[in-house]
């Protein structure tokens, strides 16, 4: 993949291969998508990589490179934090540059992604006092843990997600590139504590099975809003089976 700060700044040149893969150009844009869905919804027109490199405030060249790049894990610093309950949590924190356009896209993007009411983490004016206060004197509290959460969305399920919204599949692809990481090689070296196990082990079988796509990494500052958006069915649902019941749910 080329250096994003090698071709900053090189507005004007066309995007070859990218071309459709990104959603093509102001002059020739690829068609597809449903802009009328994503307005209704009220995000940000996004027709093609012209576009989403103005929303970043990049040129379309430099995006190119960052998405050409994006899979690979140098981007971000892996490290393992031991969990209460036993086993390890993997952050990836992106790189400055990386965090700072992905912050750019959270504003004004993922911050305007539709949510469902019961929702309380990583939401303006929302935390884990607005939620607790939902089920204050309730005679029973269920607290439950959803397994392997930011894993669980990755690449494939991230674009079906933004296609939804009515970007073309160009765009979409664009977005799930731009916010999810090939994660495998940093969680094999944090997990060894070497470079790599041998690849006969249940444990390297088991990391790469987890690990086998491209992921929203847990540390990056758009996975909270994406993940949170996209089980908005998920909410919806466990709201109306806690209605059933009598009772109230957060997440």
């Amino acid at each position: 993949s080329k250096d994003p700060k090698s071709i900053e700044g090189k507005q004007n040149e066309p995007i070859g291969y990218w071309h459709e893969q990104m959603g093509g150009t102001v002059k020739d844009p690829v068609k597809g998508g449903n802009p009328s869905r994503t307005a209704q919804l009220g995000l940000p027109s996004i027709p093609h990589a012209d576009a989403l490199a103005s929303l970043l405030g990049i040129s379309t060249r430099a995006l190119e490179g960052w998405i050409g790049g994006l899979l690979n894990e140098q981007n971000y610093v892996v490290r393992g934090i031991a969990k209460k309950s036993g086993g390890t949590r993997y952050l990836m924190a992106p790189m400055p540059k990386l965090k700072a356009l992905q912050r750019t896209l959270r504003t004004s993007l993922v911050d305007k992604l539709p949510l469902n009411a019961c929702v309380h983490g990583f939401r303006r004016d929302h935390d884990i006092l607005s939620n607790g206060t939902v089920h204050v004197n309730k005679r029973v509290v269920i607290c439950m843990d959803v397994l392997q959460f930011f894993p669980s969305f990755d690449l494939r399920r991230v674009c079906g997600y933004f296609r939804w919204l009515g970007y073309s599949r160009g765009i979409a692809l664009s977005l799930a590139k731009f916010t999810t990481a090939d994660s495998f090689n940093g969680q094999l070296v944090s997990a060894s504590g070497r470079e790599g196990f041998a690849q006969s082990t249940p444990a390297y079988v088991a990391l790469k099975n987890q690990y086998r796509q491209p992921q929203l990494p847990q540390g990056a500052p758009t996975s909270p809003g994406i993940a949170n958006a996209i089980v908005w069915r998920m909410d919806k649902r466990l709201t109306a089976l806690a209605r059933k019941f009598g009772g109230d749910y957060t997440r």
